[in-house]
């Protein structure tokens, strides 16, 4: 287990903050990690990159902690603008001999029922690790992040089922500040639903949508043709 000194953080890079499926990630994890006895401090990454003082806070809160854990949503293959700009951050103004001994661990959701698409942003991920000299504890990939819509995981039902089993893993590890173990990637890769379903419900949620907002007739409209 971890020394009392050294503390769990979990930060959230999806721009919307704390009704993210990113957030309830974090959020769940940090209730798993706390179970075990050891401390932790969870950040927002958007609101802090807007100021000096809070850029000032998240290197701080880094080179305090001993395990880092980034929750972020997939976008356009990648990551987010605000991760991206934690990174420079990182590698602008952290020493290296700063960051020397702490851990990454990376948990990427996608609103694709296919998890594989995240394993670039993943890729990119990993190399930040070695650009930062942190030691890469693996990343976790889970697709169907819209089913989730920042639910809290303990309130998702079954939609969560794999996705809070392999959290309850990557706690476990944490705390032993061990890599994330292969099974709990292969956990939160799985599909709840078969992606013919999810697309189905997707569309279905769309013309819910278009049809409370009087807007039905018009989804088909390509006003830019």
């Amino acid at each position: 287990m971890h020394d009392d000194n050294n503390i769990i953080l979990l930060l959230v890079g999806s721009p919307r903050g704390k009704r993210s499926t990113s957030n309830a990630i974090a959020e769940y994890l940090e209730s798993k990690i706390k179970e075990t006895g050891c401390k932790t401090r969870r950040l927002m990454l958007s609101p802090l990159l807007l100021s000096e003082n809070g850029k000032t806070d998240i290197i701080n809160s880094l080179k305090e902690a001993g395990s880092i854990v980034l929750a972020a949503p997939l976008y356009a293959d990648g990551l987010p603008s605000g991760v991206l700009e934690l990174m420079e951050l990182v590698t602008e103004r952290a020493d290296k001999k700063d960051l020397a001994g702490r851990s990454l661990t990376v948990v990427i959701n996608s609103g694709f029922p296919e998890a594989k698409h995240s394993e670039l942003a993943l890729a990119m991920a990993g190399e930040f690790a070695k650009e930062a000299g942190l030691s890469w504890h693996g990343g976790l990939i889970f697709g169907g992040g819209e089913a989730i819509k920042g639910t809290p995981l303990r309130e998702a039902g079954g939609r969560a089922r794999f996705l809070r089993e392999a959290l309850d893993l990557v706690a476990s590890s944490l705390a032993k500040g061990e890599a994330a173990p292969k099974e709990a990637a292969a956990l939160m890769a799985r599909p709840f639903v078969p992606s013919w379903l999810y697309i189905f419900m997707g569309n279905l949620g769309w013309r819910v949508g278009a049809y409370k907002n009087r807007a039905y007739g018009k989804l088909k409209d390509r006003p830019y043709e």
